[in-house]
């Protein structure tokens, strides 16, 4: 992973190029319901069979397959569905794909792209160059 100020993030490290499973985006597919079957296809060719049981799902993915389970976090507008990390065993809304295995963003080591657009320029030397731009323009 990189550190601050270290440049750009190879991108087989960024959350953008790499398959996402929403458990909001599958509630709403019905893939959620016990015995239900859907298949699910991404632009890089991955094609996920996502079987449907009693607390959690099955995703047939190329011969693997991998359990993932599914809690029903009560709220006060009704039950929200959030899948178990296999890895933490953290409540997480997403799941990741990588190397074969779905896991949460954090255990995949996966970061947004945004973090790392312009990391460069920090506050302070923004702060320098607005000055510099100012004094500029009262010596013109």
């Amino acid at each position: 992973m990189a550190g601050f100020g270290t440049g750009p993030v190879a991108d087989h490290e960024l959350i953008e190029d790499c398959p996402t499973f929403g458990v909001f985006t599958l509630h709403k597919a019905g893939a959620l319901e016990p015995g239900s079957t859907s298949t699910w296809r991404w632009p890089n060719g991955l094609v996920v069979v996502v079987c449907a049981g009693l607390g959690g799902i099955t995703l047939l993915t190329g011969g693997s397959e991998q359990r993932i389970e599914i809690v029903r976090l009560r709220t006060r507008l009704g039950y929200q569905p959030l899948f178990v990390c296999s890895e933490c065993k953290q409540k997480r809304a997403k799941v990741h794909e990588r190397g074969g295995v779905w896991l949460c963003r954090i255990c995949l080591g996966l970061e947004h792209a945004s973090r790392h657009r312009n990391r460069w320029m920090t506050y302070s030397s923004v702060g320098r160059m607005l000055d510099l731009v100012e004094r500029r323009s009262r010596s013109l």
